[in-house]
């Protein structure tokens, strides 16, 4: 089974993969959020709940998905997850969760005079994962602006991409203009 995973994510890899340096990627991106925030970019919105990314948004150039952002908001925190794509390929993709510590024993101890939690003072981590898919793949993490050393980073990238590929399937089975 292992063996499996790792062609799958191979496989999977090879169709993601570029042959760009980190630099170019990232002036990709940037290119990509200028137009952004001059609204050049063509949006549009997946009407339901995305099953990887909430609520989802699908930005086009040309008629070409340049990028996705896509975020799930609860009660307590959120998972935004942005997608940065040239040619179907993806070069850059960013996740930031923003999620309680320890919520539950946090809502034990902590209660409003009603008696729900008392979110006032609750401990966040906001962890960012941000993947480049330039000549070698590099994948880095920090959690309270601090470095992490990734652990599991075929399990990560697999997650990321298998998402990645239900959110285009969504946007190109139904959208609206926005």
């Amino acid at each position: 089974m292992k063996t499996l995973t790792i062609l799958f994510l191979t496989l999977s890899l090879r169709l993601v993969g570029q042959s760009l340096t980190r630099d170019e990627i990232e002036r990709y991106c940037e290119q990509v959020k200028l137009k952004l925030d001059k609204k050049e970019l063509e949006k549009f919105f997946y009407p339901n709940m995305s099953d990887c990314g909430g609520a989802l948004y699908g930005y086009y150039e040309n008629n070409n998905l340049v990028y996705i952002d896509a975020t799930f908001g609860a009660q307590f925190g959120y998972v935004q997850t942005t997608y940065f794509i040239k040619d179907k390929e993806y070069y850059k993709i960013i996740e930031t969760r923003y999620l309680p510590v320890d919520q539950d024993n946090y809502c034990k101890t902590h209660k409003t005079k009603t008696g729900d939690c008392d979110d006032k003072n609750m401990p966040y981590d906001k962890t960012i994962t941000t993947v480049i898919f330039s000549t070698d793949k590099i994948v880095t993490i920090s959690k309270n602006k601090k470095k992490v050393k990734p652990t599991d980073t075929t399990r990560l990238l697999k997650d990321l991409i298998d998402c990645g590929e239900s959110m285009k399937k969504e946007l190109s089975e139904e959208k609206i203009s926005r």
